[in-house]
């Protein structure tokens, strides 16, 4: 995340490109850290995750995190502190979360609550659900296009050359 933060304060950058233009996204893991730097960095466009873990603790058994806690000191905390379920009142920017129905690593309720309680609380949140897929063909075959719609229907602009 860090790395995230230092390439928006980039010398040079900052003249060309204005922060609300940058969308942040990513699939699975990147997903979740997608959804993560969204929630800390409110200068962005929007964030499009693919299949996201929102919830870190509720993916690893309880039994892994107390022997793991032994090995590595506040292990439970620093699962808790990086899961984006502990800081989804942060986000401002619109969030499209996309995932498969049948997706066999990452349970798409999680993402389901996401949206809905994103929504509840007056957000810019879109669930983009597919039935078949699983966890990588459905972002493969139908979500990075829906994504890019999405980031289009938002004001995004897609730059293939740089020159833009």
């Amino acid at each position: 995340m860090e790395e995230a933060f230092g390439s928006l304060a980039f010398p040079g950058f900052q003249h060309r490109l204005c922060c609300q233009q940058i969308y942040v996204a990513g699939h699975s893991s990147a997903g979740t850290l997608a959804v993560l730097f969204a929630e800390h960095e409110p200068r962005l466009a929007g964030c499009v995750a693919f299949a996201p873990c929102i919830d870190l603790k509720a993916r690893m058994p309880g039994c892994l995190i107390r022997t793991l806690s032994g090995a590595l000191e506040g292990l439970a905390e620093i699962i808790v502190h990086s899961s984006p379920l502990t800081h989804e009142q942060n986000l401002k920017c619109p969030i499209m979360v996309f995932h498969a129905a049948d997706d066999s690593n990452v349970p798409i309720q999680q993402s389901r609550d996401f949206v809905e309680r994103l929504k509840a609380a007056g957000k810019d949140a879109t669930m983009a659900e597919v039935p078949t897929g699983d966890h990588y063909d459905s972002m493969i075959d139908q979500g990075i296009l829906r994504g890019i719609e999405w980031m289009k229907e938002h004001g995004g602009t897609l730059v293939v050359d740089g020159n833009g």
